[in-house]
């Protein structure tokens, strides 16, 4: 959860049979990735008492004002780690000393979650007249026994708040995929309800359309055509009478460093470099700092730098050896599926500093050019650096060098950097073991906030005279 969440429990009108509960979230201005808040369904009637298998009821979960679900989490008809349904643990939600929970673990589960549409799919299969059982009698939710499942939570969270009531007063452990390779809290799914608002028309708050709001409806549909319509306005659908609470709010729009042209970028320390022999190798350095500087309406969790140099120069990053990189922080492939699945080839690039950042990663992509020296060295004309930041400082030093063999002829330096910032982190958006294949948070996708082109210092002739 972001430290400057809000949370604000909503009036609730008292004709409702369903509550819905939710968090505010502050959620970055035209952000394509943006963790909004979760919302708690409490059933607090028999609803929905002719639900069946064969008879299935939908809550179509639709996000307000064109904004866009993020990732795909569930799509029945698809490849990969999201082709099963997400199982909401359902619990007690009132004060019963006798009810207990018998409601089957697929009675309530998300079964269309796709990137690039509005609305989440739950699908509601088993009457909720049997969902409780008091003395042997099965029972429907009611007064004093209302039952509630949660979804836009974390594994660990959903873990945390249902476990404790699992079996008596709990269906589930946690939100899980039946058929799990694995148990326990390793099956637990994060259900974060991350959106893209690239195209909605939310304006940042104070303005009345700064609010995200979520709209439950509840609808019949034919089972088939939910999971494999490629376009959910195709779905035929048929609107059923539901006690819903109004559409409620989830997500509060706020600006993510709202300044004109980005961060001033500025180079606070470059000296020349002389072009003599080295002790060891080829290569002489241009250390250079460059320092970022913010107004105070700026914050932001994590952001990445791009840093490239003229194809055509002799100077570029100094790079290690080929790694495969296992670490989930690909800002854009990530869409939801196990992150483990997911690696990518690069070549660290030493050198590099960010002051004040626990979390750093500087690496030139696979994919980037390079250049190789006389004496083997590999010298990439592209350096990404991703990095948290999680304390507010107006400025930021960040540390890097620049390499040229010393054969080279004299040149000054100029590089190019675009720079983006996200609300979210780099290191800490999937869970901690047990729940390490599960999100925290949303992955860090990246707003381009500037880019320029910097001259740094110059690689000058030796002063002993030629090449030594």
């Amino acid at each position: 959860m972001k430290p400057y969440a809000l949370i604000a429990l909503l009036a609730i009108p008292a004709i409702a049979q369903v509550h819905l509960r939710t968090n505010i979230q502050d959620i970055a201005f035209n952000g394509e990735c943006e963790e909004a808040g979760a919302v708690t369904f409490s059933v607090q009637s028999d609803e929905f008492p002719y639900a069946s298998p064969s008879n299935p009821l939908f809550i179509r979960l639709v996000l307000s004002n064109q904004v866009k679900l993020s990732q795909t989490l569930v799509n029945l008809d698809g490849p990969g780690t999201f082709n099963l349904p997400i199982q909401i643990a359902m619990r007690l939600d009132g004060i019963s000393n006798s009810a207990t929970i018998q409601a089957p673990a697929d009675t309530v589960s998300i079964v269309r979650w796709i990137r690039g549409e509005r609305a989440i799919w739950i699908r509601i299969q088993r009457s909720s007249s049997s969902w409780l059982i008091d003395g042997g009698v099965p029972i429907g939710p009611g007064p004093e026994r209302f039952v509630a499942f949660t979804v836009g939570v974390t594994a660990r969270n959903s873990w945390a708040r249902n476990v404790p009531e699992f079996p008596e007063y709990a269906n589930l452990p946690a939100n899980n995929r039946p058929g799990s390779a694995v148990s326990g809290e390793e099956a637990s799914v994060s259900t974060l309800i991350n959106v893209d608002l690239s195209e909605s028309d939310l304006v940042p708050w104070p303005s009345r359309k700064a609010e995200l709001f979520v709209q439950p409806e509840l609808v019949k549909a034919v089972f088939s055509d939910v999971i494999t319509m490629s376009d959910p306005n195709e779905i035929a659908s048929t609107q059923e009478m539901a006690m819903f609470d109004n559409c409620t709010t989830n997500g509060r729009v706020t600006n993510l460093c709202a300044f004109p042209g980005g961060p001033g970028i500025d180079v606070t320390y470059s000296p020349n470099s002389e072009l003599c022999k080295p002790a060891t190798g080829e290569l002489v350095y241009l250390e250079t700092e460059i320092t970022l500087s913010f107004p105070s309406s700026c914050w932001y969790r994590s952001a990445q730098l791009m840093l490239e140099i003229d194809p055509g120069s002799a100077y570029g990053f100094e790079t290690e050896s080929l790694i495969s990189d296992p670490t989930p922080t690909d800002l854009f492939e990530w869409w939801g599926n196990d992150p483990f699945a997911m690696t990518r080839e690069i070549y660290p690039v030493p050198g590099v500093s960010v002051l004040g950042s626990p979390s750093l990663d500087a690496y030139a992509p696979l994919d980037a050019p390079f250049i190789t020296t006389s004496h083997g060295d590999r010298l990439s004309k592209q350096l990404i650096i991703e990095y948290d930041r999680f304390t507010w400082s107006p400025s930021l030093q960040i540390q890097f060098r620049l390499a040229q063999s010393y054969l080279a002829l004299p040149s000054a330096a100029e590089i190019h950097v675009a720079y983006g910032h996200s609300s979210n982190s780099v290191s800490d958006w999937i869970g901690e073991t047990p729940f390490s294949h599960a999100q925290d948070g949303a992955p860090p996708i990246m707003i381009q906030a500037t880019e320029q082109t910097i001259t740094t210092g110059s690689w000058i002739p030796c002063s002993g005279g030629g090449k030594q």
